[in-house]
């Protein structure tokens, strides 16, 4: 091999050992920036689906069963509630 060749092919090798040590270093900073960013955002989505299934649960616990309606002490039905309304000829 001639210098001209050898020359050209340790720059070569020295742009692809520069490229790759440059690569993994963004993979060393990135990899556990991203990892935090998933696990913080997870915990919050499961805290907003705990909430909402607690709202859910408390809605259907408060509306009870429901019975006839405007029927008077039916399961579901409560004192300040006004009697249910019919539409005419119901």
């Amino acid at each position: 091999m001639d210098e001209k060749s050898k020359g050209s092919l340790r720059s070569v090798a020295f742009v692809a050992v520069t490229f790759s040590t440059v690569a993994v270093t963004a993979v060393l900073i990135a990899f556990p920036l991203v990892f935090h960013y998933v696990q913080t955002l997870q915990a919050s989505v499961q805290g907003e689906v705990e909430y909402c299934k607690s709202r859910s649960r408390d809605m259907w616990r408060q509306a009870g069963t429901p019975g006839a309606p405007g029927e008077a002490g039916s399961p579901g039905s409560c004192e300040h509630c006004p009697p249910a309304r019919l539409a005419p000829g119901y």
